[in-house]
């Protein structure tokens, strides 16, 4: 397991593949056009986390993938939306331009189409095992920059922005917030991979994402962020809060440390998890907390949504 990048329950990656020459299909040619936008978005987004393999859906699925933690559904009519359970509840996401698609196509690589008959801008999804990931792809210039993808969270749960600009989803347990969920920060890249600059909103329950296409890119663009919900619980501790603690902790060793992060925790459950975590990983996480000091960095600790084992941690530019 990479400590630097958590492996989560239900992940949607949700971005943008600009294609030159596509316009609108046809209904008779929405297989043809699945298959073409499939193939362009497998190259696109080599290098990413693999897909995992679906099984046929049922009902108003078209396909699904469970594990034992994840259930991901992938809607046959865009309109539905994806789902994501887990421990934490259901995540649902909704497409942009959901009302003018037509019917999912699965190519053979697994990935579901739903070719956009009145606009430029296709959707496509891909099961994880991680969750799913969904791409929208512009057909020209004229695409939109802009796409809402609405979220219907979990009772209690609420989306935050953050400076490093990711955006998480989180509850507030107690004194303190559990983040539950996490869209990583957005990145997007065109033909000849050149980065271009993306951003998120937070409009509510939705999440809003602005690709900045200009006259000099070179189509298709891509963008892939991704939200992991629900399977584990992240407590955070500020790049203040690390830097506040004094010296004299640090000086004294492991346990120390430990013990004085663990106990600026303040829902009561966690600090006592915290505070109780296993021996063997108490130098490990000591050092990440000492390596944050150093770097003026912050430092996250994870958790199992249930039971409730501290699983990962690490530092990061916050």
């Amino acid at each position: 397991m990479k400590l630097n990048r958590w492996t989560r329950l239900g992940s949607l990656a949700m971005g943008m593949i600009v294609l030159t020459g596509l316009g609108a299909a046809p209904a008779t040619a929405d297989s043809s056009r699945a298959v073409k936008i499939g193939k362009t978005l497998q190259a696109a987004t080599a290098g990413h986390a693999d897909e995992a393999v679906a099984a046929a859906g049922n009902g108003n699925s078209i396909i699904e993938y469970r594990d034992q933690r994840t259930d991901v559904q992938v809607p046959r009519n865009a309109r539905d939306g994806v789902s994501i359970t887990g421990a934490a509840g259901t995540l649902k996401i909704g497409l942009p331009a959901a009302a003018s698609a037509a019917a999912g196509v699965q190519t053979s690589k697994g990935t579901v189409v739903y070719a956009d008959r009145g606009r430029a801008a296709d959707v496509a999804v891909q099961t994880m095992t991680e969750g799913a990931r969904v791409l929208v792809t512009m057909a020209n210039a004229s695409a939109p920059k802009e796409y809402r993808f609405p979220l219907t969270l979990p009772a209690g749960t609420e989306l935050a922005a953050t400076a490093d600009g990711s955006v998480t989803i989180v509850k507030r347990i107690g004194r303190g917030t559990a983040v539950l969920g996490t869209v990583e920060a957005p990145w997007a890249k065109d033909a000849k991979g050149s980065a271009i600059k993306t951003h998120y909103r937070v409009a509510g329950s939705s999440l809003v994402q602005t690709v900045d296409t200009d006259a000099h890119t070179a189509y298709p663009v891509v963008a892939d962020p991704s939200i992991s919900f629900g399977r584990f619980v992240y407590v955070r501790f500020s790049k203040r809060e690390i830097q506040r603690i004094p010296a004299r902790v640090f000086s004294a060793g492991a346990s120390a440390v430990i013990q004085y992060a663990c106990g600026l925790i303040p829902n009561p459950l966690y600090k006592r998890l915290c505070k109780g975590m296993a021996r063997v990983y108490v130098g490990s996480v000591y050092n990440t907390f000492r390596a944050a000091r150093r770097a003026k960095q912050c430092v996250e600790l994870k958790y199992n949504y249930t039971p409730q084992l501290l699983v990962g941690w690490r530092r990061y530019s916050c």
